[in-house]
């Protein structure tokens, strides 16, 4: 950012995907953190951001953001050749079965643990 607005570039916006890095040592990315916000938060002109939460985890509670939500385009998925039961033979999955799936790296801010709990707490309340 404070490249681009010493090039001149009128137009400098920030974007927020996540609350934390996740990774390393947590004092020394949080220092990191802390000097790269202050150079953004004075350098980009604009702040969007894909949550709530990752609006404020770079931004802090101050700054002003917009919320811009990550999407899928599902038109690209509705003309798959294979139908759910040809997929569901094909994965050995009975008929009736519940399928829960998830996509997402292995990655602290994508909180696996949570979401294995819930999957837990749905196979029993299904059982």
């Amino acid at each position: 950012m404070l490249l681009a607005k010493q090039a001149g570039i009128s137009k400098r916006v920030a974007h927020s995907h996540a609350t934390t890095d996740g990774k390393g040592n947590k004092i020394v990315i949080n220092t990191i953190r802390k000097i790269f916000q202050r150079m953004l938060l004075k350098n980009a002109t604009d702040y969007l951001a894909c949550s709530h939460e990752a609006g404020i985890g770079l931004y802090g509670e101050d700054q002003p953001f917009i919320f811009v939500p990550n999407g899928i385009d599902l038109e690209s998925y509705k003309n798959i050749s294979q139908s759910k039961e040809e997929i569901r033979n094909e994965l050995s999955i009975l008929q009736n079965a519940l399928v829960i799936g998830n996509i997402g790296r292995f990655e602290n801010q994508k909180n696996h643990d949570f979401l294995i709990d819930i999957f837990e707490k749905t196979v029993k309340k299904k059982i």
